[in-house]
């Protein structure tokens, strides 16, 4: 089973509580200061109560039956944090569930025997560099169910690291119930993981051969059909009304053309590159430390992922 206890070194410990306890209350003075101005936190709440308060199910007064929309099961869950605490219990949860993944993720490598310092710079760009200061406040939203996609993502592939099929199985379907969407991270974590055992058994062969591997096309439609699956579903509740995606395939063949059109798709996609800047430094320390053809392959792995995501 995945140990969820923080380390017993009370500088560690002091190191992971602080950073949390500052997470939290930064939340909380931004709430209190209206920094937040749009609707979905606040739809978040209402949706997490609605069977706490006796009303609709998943109910919340901007969209309606938000049940019909997304497949939000997970918010559900705080429930009776957010009829307790309002807003922060939605806080309360998102600093609870990243205290316990990066506590994980630091007993991790700590195992690994990771040098200090490579460990600590490790989850201090996580914790604090420009993607996670994002995720973990939104400058208009604030909250949102996708901000829980982080911690159950980590959960989950340590899970698969430690080889433990029951913790594997609950993280990935919270991966789940948090969207529909949930099903693509959770089979790149799935992949990524499954091509991290094929470079380790076969150092020799060319990554791209892994593509032939029958196990790889298992879990690839395997997590598909999940996905199409989810959905349907959505599309069941709705009616099969006209889908977001579809709604955005016609913006996307209508606008196309235009030039103000690719001059904020490259805005955008210069603020990604700058956002994974970071990232990218941190993954380079870590291929140097291992000295080997293994961290290159993995580093090209993950490059893989990150432009397909």
């Amino acid at each position: 089973m995945i140990s969820y206890r923080i380390y017993k070194y009370e500088s560690l410990d002091l190191y992971n509580w602080s950073s949390f306890n500052w997470i939290f209350l930064f939340k909380v003075v931004r709430f209190q200061t209206l920094g937040y101005t749009f609707n979905d936190m606040y739809a978040f709440l209402q949706m997490s109560r609605s069977w706490v308060d006796d009303r609709p199910f998943m109910y919340e007064n901007v969209w309606g039956y938000h049940h019909k929309i997304h497949n939000y099961y997970t918010v559900l869950l705080w429930g009776p944090l957010c009829r307790a605490f309002g807003a922060y219990g939605l806080f309360a949860v998102q600093a609870g569930l990243l205290l316990i993944s990066y506590a994980a993720v630091n007993e991790q490598l700590y195992k690994r025997h990771l040098q200090d310092w490579a460990r600590y710079v490790l989850l201090g760009v996580v914790l604090f560099g420009p993607v996670s200061f994002w995720l973990n406040d939104h400058p208009n939203i604030g909250w949102h169910t996708e901000l829980t996609y982080l911690p159950f993502a980590l959960l989950f592939a340590l899970a698969l690291l430690r080889r433990v099929r029951l913790p594997a199985i609950i993280a990935g379907i919270a991966i789940i119930l948090v969207k529909e969407d949930g099903a693509v991270l959770a089979a790149m974590i799935h992949l990524a993981y499954e091509g991290i055992q094929f470079t380790r058994k076969r150092s020799g062969q060319p990554l791209w051969k892994w593509l032939g591997q029958r196990r790889f096309w298992l879990i690839t439609i395997g997590w598909g059909v999940v996905f199409l699956l989810g959905m349907l579903w959505v599309g069941y509740k709705n009616n099969f009304a006209e889908p977001r995606l579809q709604i955005a395939l016609t913006l996307l063949a209508g606008n196309i053309f235009e030039k103000v059109f690719w001059s904020q798709m490259a805005l955008l996609f210069g603020h990604s590159i700058i956002l994974l800047v970071p990232i990218i430094g941190v993954l380079g320390l870590l291929v140097v430390q291992t000295k080997n053809n293994l961290g290159n392959r993995l580093f090209l792995l993950w490059r893989a992922w990150a432009w397909a995501s």
